[in-house]
């Protein structure tokens, strides 16, 4: 790794976190019953505006965002969105809806999890793959596979938030209280654009 990569990956980080944040509280707002669908839909940080920037609103029809919202919303339900079954959710999206190729249903698995966990979840997506050298169609792999990246280079992602550390507080401010574990997400959003850019 070089440090002009990871200059790209922190720059990529910055420019995109308070808006994930706005996806993630919206959403967290939503599955609590804080907001009402039609205040989801309104919402600057819909679930339609987040398909949309991470790409996967190609993998159903145009007007199935709701039954997908409808299927992660059943299956958040059950509370497995807690744990990384992003292959379950994947099959569930693949057997309810109107979706095209299973890649790219897991793709969209993937987000819609890391919608509800960015604590945990990783998106899966072709970038990431291939850094990680990964070419199997299954989360768990992927997810083993960037957890080992993870530990191996610990000490540098520490040390790039460390340099960053100010204006990450400050984007993460307005979501203090409201955003859960916001230390683990900022790592994990450093990891996914580390392996997006890739290292």
């Amino acid at each position: 790794m070089n440090h002009r990569t990871h200059i790209e990956a922190l720059g990529h980080l910055l420019t995109w976190y308070a808006e994930d944040l706005a996806f993630f509280n919206t959403f967290r707002q939503y599955a609590h019953g804080e907001i009402d669908l039609d205040a989801y839909k309104k919402s600057t940080a819909s679930f339609q505006k987040f398909v949309n920037k991470y790409r996967v609103a190609r993998n159903f029809e145009a007007g199935e965002t709701a039954l997908v919202l409808d299927i992660c919303m059943d299956w958040y339900r059950t509370g497995q969105w807690k744990d990384t079954d992003v292959d379950d959710l994947a099959n569930r999206l693949m057997n309810r809806g109107n979706l095209t190729r299973e890649k790219l249903t897991v793709s969209l698995a993937s987000k819609a999890m890391f919608l509800m966990r960015p604590d945990l979840v990783l998106p899966y997506d072709i970038r990431a793959r291939k850094t990680l050298g990964y070419r199997k169609n299954n989360y768990a792999g992927f997810f083993e596979k960037a957890l080992a990246f993870e530990k191996q280079h610990i000490l540098l992602l520490d040390g790039i938030l460390d340099r960053a550390s100010d204006w990450l507080d400050e984007l993460e401010r307005p979501f203090v209280g409201q955003i859960d574990k916001l230390p683990i997400i900022r790592r994990r959003r450093l990891l996914d654009k580390l392996l997006w850019v890739g290292v």
